[in-house]
């Protein structure tokens, strides 16, 4: 399993992906929040702690020191924290620097990782309900209402803001977003375990997932037949489904689609006596090998047109943010851009083009 490219994790990882672009693109441009909105995120952040144990595994089999996984490690977090800060000023503009976006809170999670892998499962199980219980605490202590002004994290240039955005109150902070990457570690660790004997059935993934998800509804119906309940102090606990904040019936929720689809993907294309699926395969692992190069090309496309139009135009940079198209031209253009990647993805393979995920390699491996 370690040598093995898992198919269920490029369709679930290529369908995180096509469900960003989707949504930033109607978002973005049309100001319509898209039912999908709020799944992208949880789905690309479970794969990428599995994905990290799968790796982890093939690297300890191709006999790589743990001082050079780890140095590796350490390399690849470090790198997506920098290029996410770069992203952030370049794509959001240098006032949102530290918005704390995706890809800063997906190099904080390699860098966990490294000390989950030195850890027993029971720990990191434990770091994750901590991380789980403590976040409604901390946005309450931080005033998480204050950072959010229209929809949007609008912090104060101060150390104390950006502290508090890195950790509870920014766009993916911390808390509680390191759960997804250390839960899909650990469902990692418990499906592909060295010893076949110590590997948990594909049937306890989806059950956990199950299990989750139903909780995470079970949360919803009680805050709609006891709407008092969300607020005051067991609102934290109550929010109703929103990603901003991850409420903990979003972050169960989430979780619990994001292991059912796996296990449901797993079960469909890995599993012994599995039909092949060709076109699919090669459709979903070509645009998850490119998943972080898609991330960032799909919010240069789309978003700096918005910021050179109305600066040649001599309007605010956000002018034009939320306002330059209707929702169904907005979808089309973002079908239109996963549709148009396929081509430049194969020549960018075929003339040994690096994107952003070879050039990780090439400077961390």
């Amino acid at each position: 399993m370690p040598n093995m490219r898992l198919k269920s994790v490029d369709l679930v990882r290529s369908s995180a992906i096509a469900i960003m672009v989707v949504v930033h693109f109607v978002e973005n441009l049309s100001g319509v929040v898209p039912t999908i909105a709020g799944f992208g995120a949880p789905l690309f952040a479970v794969m990428s702690g599995l994905s990290y144990r799968l790796w982890l595994d093939a690297q300890r089999a191709r006999g790589a020191s743990e001082a050079l996984i780890g140095v590796r490690t350490v390399r690849r977090g470090l790198f997506l924290f920098g290029v996410g800060l770069v992203f952030n000023v370049l794509v959001w503009l240098p006032e949102d620097v530290f918005n704390w976006d995706v890809l800063t809170f997906l190099g904080v999670g390699y860098l966990t990782l490294e000390w989950a892998r030195r850890m027993q499962p029971s720990v990191v199980a434990w770091a994750c309900a901590v991380i789980f219980f403590l976040s409604p605490v901390a946005r309450a202590l931080v005033d998480y209402p204050a950072f959010w002004s229209s929809n949007s994290f609008d912090p104060d240039f101060t150390l104390s803001d950006v502290l508090s955005g890195f950790l509870a109150t920014g766009y993916f902070p911390l808390f509680p977003w390191l759960c997804y990457p250390l839960v899909g570690f650990l469902v990692a660790g418990e499906l592909f375990a060295e010893h076949p004997a110590r590997r948990r059935s594909l049937g306890w993934c989806a059950k956990l997932g199950a299990s989750l998800l139903g909780a995470s509804l079970a949360a919803l119906a009680v805050r709609a037949v006891w709407p008092g309940l969300g607020s005051g102090s067991a609102g934290r606990w109550l929010g109703g489904w929103t990603n901003y904040p991850a409420t903990p019936e979003f972050v169960c929720g989430t979780l619990g689609v994001a292991l059912l689809f796996f296990a449901i993907a797993h079960r469909w294309l890995d599993a012994p006596g599995a039909r092949p699926q060709p076109r699919l395969e090669a459709v979903t692992g070509l645009y998850s090998r490119h998943a972080f190069t898609l991330y960032v090309l799909h919010h240069i496309v789309h978003l700096w047109p918005l910021w050179l139009l109305a600066l040649a135009r001599g309007e605010a940079s956000t002018a034009y943010w939320q306002k330059a198209l209707d929702a169904g031209p907005a979808l089309g253009l973002a079908l239109a851009f996963l549709a148009l990647c396929g081509p430049l993805l194969v020549w960018m393979e075929r003339r040994r083009v690096r994107g952003i995920e070879g050039f990780m390699r090439w400077v961390c491996d």
